[in-house]
């Protein structure tokens, strides 16, 4: 199954997995993906924590353990002392548990790119999300049909994120409005909100002293009040990049507050590009580009809401214009020059409608009148002297002549397969 994953997506490997821990999973990772980075989920450890243990209280401290953001020495010294608290030293769990402390330990998982993420919550949300779909009883005809709208439920919602994020004017509240304001330009909407709490966290944080070394300067961090609480913060000033011990952005791919009350100290303005991660912005589906094997060059929701929103102005401004006669006119050459720039740019010459072209208003009339086939309007009419009657000829319309014999109606059959006589052409 991994490997029919690894072909999904075009030989390109994951670089961090979570799991519940199953073995022949564990296995299977290690064998396709050797060098994605293997987290058990915190949920389940937490759950089988109090199914061995049984202590609310030893799972309290464990779980302070797995999460907090610790040092190595003080994440050993905090679990010797909760294993000694409790007197766990001899229990299996404990041993077989603390073995794996690197794939659990927020202290050795720190660095590794996980968005975010702790557990399997996502995919268990999906599976809900999937469950408001499909059920058990359909059969496989009524499975595509609800899997695909369970598809374009999610598609839909994707494209509505992405208008919110793409327009839209942020409310700024906090104390470092420019910074604020920069990470609103580049970054989604959801993302920018978890940025905002980023940066009143940094109120909070004061820069007490700093060194230079070796084209580095290492500012050190304290939280307020919190003498005990210290961070080390490195610039490089060549390369512009910030780097924290904490080691968030590696992790969430978001500023800490650490990094954040530097800028503040040296007087930032905007986020540097080292501190914005291409994933958490407004055009991260742009910097997919084109590529071979037939991939699509943007995502549908990406280009739906680009269409929205041009839709949406176009439609506003012909509703403004399309009363006044001059205003129609000035905005038919914009949009007509706009295409044909556009077509140009991309090396479009084969336009069906020359759009350039002045629109010529023609004033629609009754058509004029022509002979029928019938006697009528003419044919079998009443002409010449002494109200004497006359026969028109119903195929060519000569007085006095013999249908069957009127040369126009030899002519228009003489090779009605191939070819129809004009005569016949008119009246048809």
């Amino acid at each position: 199954m991994l490997s029919r994953f690894l072909e999904a997506m075009y030989g390109k490997s994951p670089t961090a997995v979570i799991t519940d821990g199953d073995l022949a999973m564990k296995k299977a990772i290690k064998q396709v993906f050797p060098n994605a980075y293997h987290r058990l989920c915190a949920w389940h450890l937490i759950r089988n924590a109090m199914s061995n243990i049984g202590d609310p209280a030893f799972v309290g401290q464990f779980r302070k353990c797995m999460l907090g953001d610790y040092e190595i020495g003080e994440f050993l010294r905090k679990w010797a002392e909760t294993v000694d608290s409790f007197g766990l030293h001899d229990n299996n769990w404990i041993k077989e548990t603390y073995t794996k402390r690197k794939a659990w330990a927020t202290t050795h998982i720190r660095g590794q790119f996980f968005a975010g993420f702790r557990t399997t919550s996502r995919c268990e949300g999906l599976h809900s999300e999937m469950g408001k779909f499909v059920h058990s009883r359909h059969n496989l005809e009524d499975f595509l049909l609800h899997y695909h709208r369970c598809l374009n439920f999610m598609g839909y919602r994707e494209v509505q994120a992405d208008f919110e994020s793409d327009y839209g004017e942020p409310v700024l509240c906090t104390r470092f409005p420019k910074l604020e304001l920069s990470g609103a330009k580049v970054f989604t909407k959801e993302i920018f909100c978890k940025y905002q709490i980023i940066i009143n966290r940094s109120s909070a944080m004061i820069v007490s002293g700093s060194k230079e070394t070796c084209g580095y300067y290492i500012y050190t961090v304290n939280k307020y009040m919190r003498p005990d609480r210290e961070w080390r913060v490195s610039f490089n000033l060549a390369e512009d990049i910030f780097k924290c011990v904490c080691r968030r952005m590696e992790s969430f791919g978001i500023p800490c507050e650490h990094i954040i009350a530097v800028l503040v100290f040296i007087d930032y303005a905007e986020l540097p590009q080292s501190l914005v991660m291409s994933r958490w912005t407004k055009n991260a589906k742009d910097v997919l580009g084109s590529s071979s094997n037939g991939r699509p060059t943007f995502w549908d929701s990406h280009l739906a809401t680009r269409y929205g929103a041009l839709m949406f102005r176009w439609g506003r401004l012909s509703k403004l214009v399309v009363d006044n006669g001059d205003d129609y006119k000035e905005q038919m050459d914009i949009a007509a020059a706009a295409i044909l720039k556009a077509e140009q740019k991309r090396g479009i010459s084969d336009s069906t409608t020359n759009l350039g072209e002045d629109v010529v208003e023609v004033n629609l009339q009754n058509p004029a009148s022509v002979r029928t086939k019938g006697r009528c309007g003419g044919v079998g009419s009443t002409s010449g002297t002494n109200n004497r009657r006359v026969t028109h000829c119903s195929t060519c319309g000569d007085p006095g002549h013999n249908k069957k014999t009127c040369s126009q109606r030899t002519v228009g059959t003489q090779d009605a397969g191939n070819n129809v006589d004009e005569h016949v052409r008119i009246f048809c």
